[in-house]
């Protein structure tokens, strides 16, 4: 249900249906995986595809990985929780591709930058702020349109930097390489309600936007979590 609310297809949208905006943003069941996909310890990370983007939390023990789908697009988001082994928390399949993801310092929550150009006019996107305890899903900005989001950063408790390429490239010639950069502040983000971001809340200064390339470190953190137990046996073999 969740992904077909949020992979519909979109062939007007520049005149997004305002109906279908508001399922994308009042999405809040849960989108944990079935017992099955959870605990398959076999390969936990075939359901999430190529892997281009990785980002850890080290004090929770969590691991945020985005994977390609046969398109080429990274539009599915695995929270796992590594221990002895990577076990599949949570699944969240975004309707853009996905850029960015920080998680926050102290709350169980993960920032998602996603969008994509509209191979005519626009960038358009979403910021997700995922709940990492419940599963529900938040798109924060408030345009129709939304932004593409390139970059999430979070500076502390509070404050979380994000990075914007422009709205279009309309008379731009530099909007496919730079972008805008906005640091947005709240005292309790567990508290931010869907589409509260405004034009003024994300207006920043005009600065280089890069698009890196994760895929070759995501690739490399999921091959070392693949077969830790084998690893491991064989460390244990030489000691004895």
């Amino acid at each position: 249900m969740i992904d077909s609310r949020l992979r519909a297809v979109d062939d007007g949208k520049a005149q997004r249906d305002p109906e279908r905006r508001r399922m994308a943003d009042e999405v809040a069941a849960s989108f944990s995986p079935s017992p099955v996909d959870r605990d398959r310890g076999d390969h936990p990370f075939s359901v999430i595809g190529d892997p281009v983007l990785a980002v850890a939390d080290k004090r929770r023990g969590l691991l945020a990985v985005a994977g390609a789908d046969e398109y080429d697009e990274a539009r599915t988001i695995g929270v796992f929780h590594v221990t002895d082994r990577a076990r599949l928390r949570r699944l969240l399949r975004s309707e853009f591709p996905v850029h960015a993801m920080a998680f926050h310092p102290t709350r169980p929550l993960l920032a998602v930058g996603t969008g994509e150009y509209d191979g005519g006019y626009f960038f358009e996107g979403e910021l997700l702020l995922v709940d990492l305890e419940t599963g529900t899903t938040r798109s924060l900005i408030e345009h129709a349109l939304g932004r593409l989001v390139l970059g999430v950063d979070w500076l502390d408790d509070r404050d979380l930097r994000v990075l914007m390429a422009p709205p279009d490239d309309w008379k731009d010639p530099k909007a496919h390489a730079e972008g805008h950069v906005a640091v947005v502040s709240r005292a309790d983000w567990t508290a931010v309600g869907a589409g509260s971001l405004t034009g003024r809340d994300l207006a920043g200064p005009r600065v280089p936007a890069p698009r890196p390339d994760g895929r070759a470190a995501a690739r490399k953190v999921v091959a070392g979590l693949m077969a830790p137990q084998s690893r491991r046996h064989h460390a244990k073999g030489k000691r004895g």
